[in-house]
């Protein structure tokens, strides 16, 4: 089995609400002459967000505790950061956990991810609570909703054999709490499940003191032979009209290749000499980074 040969990595920054977010570099796996579940997107629920549950930042007010979280991209992963602040108590919930790692999975093979949590707070004058930070992944089936993240709370893992939860507790001594691990289950087999639309979903779910929040990877089987070989996954951007990014492409090999940039739509997504990709308008466009021989293209869709 060849791994890539070079890969990029990308910092992105600016002010950006990205909802799906791919860069995971696929390498070569088993062939699965039946078919295979293939990364279709990525997407962040806040049960609680003030009148939309998908978002990846908020802030409200709700019996008397004020919450205010947002997300974030990493180089493997997302973070969660959540404040929240009461008369009783005030504190942090922060959050990071790798992305699956791979595109393509075969019926039966086993995905993970790996998780930190850290609670801090400081209670008030009247009484000390003892907040946490819960974790729990696993897979839900079809297309996913607020409801499927309730649900994830109170069901054990589908088709893996059961759940586990990771938990960061703060005590009275410190008032600090931290855990860490792996969670992990197996791609279910498409002929045992209920839901005969042929979607499953990768939840990472945080119970993060009085709110709930979840990544959902969503993959679908795919009939075929799954890909043996691929130097890159695409990476998909939503971002909302008027916001940018930045991305700076370098690759691992040490090239001193120059990066060229450009876009199939100016008009929806501009991009500058630099880089920088500013969204104009609502639509879709395609960004095209080259670098030497290698050339990687971004799905930007703008709201």
């Amino acid at each position: 089995m060849k791994l890539m040969k070079r890969i990029f990595s990308f910092i992105v920054a600016g002010t950006v609400a990205a909802v799906t977010f791919a860069v995971t570099p696929v390498t070569a796996q088993a062939a699965n002459t039946g078919g295979y579940w293939k990364y279709t997107g990525m997407k962040i629920y806040c049960l609680q967000a003030p009148g939309n549950a998908e978002t990846t930042k908020a802030s409200f007010d709700r019996d008397g505790t004020k919450t205010t979280f947002k997300t974030g991209i990493t180089d493997s992963g997302y973070t969660f950061h959540v404040t929240q602040k009461s008369d009783e108590s005030s504190g942090v919930h922060d959050l990071t956990f790798t992305s699956p790692a791979s595109s393509y999975y075969s019926a039966g093979e086993k995905v993970s991810v790996d998780f930190t949590a850290k609670v801090q707070y400081t209670p008030g004058a009247s009484s000390y609570h003892e907040p946490e930070t819960k974790v729990r992944a696993g897979f839900t089936e079809g297309k996913f909703t607020a409801d499927s993240l309730r649900q994830s709370y109170s069901s054990v893992f589908k088709n893996s054999g059961g759940g586990k939860d990771i938990a960061a507790k703060a005590n009275k001594t410190d008032r600090t709490g931290k855990a860490s691990g792996t969670l992990s289950a197996k791609f279910p087999d498409p002929a045992s499940m209920s839901d005969k639309s042929g979607i499953v979903n990768i939840y990472i779910s945080c119970k993060t003191g009085s709110i709930n929040l979840a990544a959902i990877y969503t993959y679908k089987w795919t009939k075929g032979t799954k890909p043996s070989d691929a130097e890159f996954a695409y990476i998909q951007i939503t971002m909302e009209k008027g916001s940018s990014i930045r991305l700076d492409s370098i690759l691992t090999d040490g090239s001193a290749a120059k990066a060229k940039y450009s876009s199939s739509k100016s008009s929806v997504a501009s991009v500058s000499s630099s880089g920088k990709v500013t969204a104009k308008s609502k639509g879709t466009a395609v960004i095209t980074i080259t670098c030497g021989k290698i050339t990687i293209k971004i799905h930007i869709k703008v709201t």
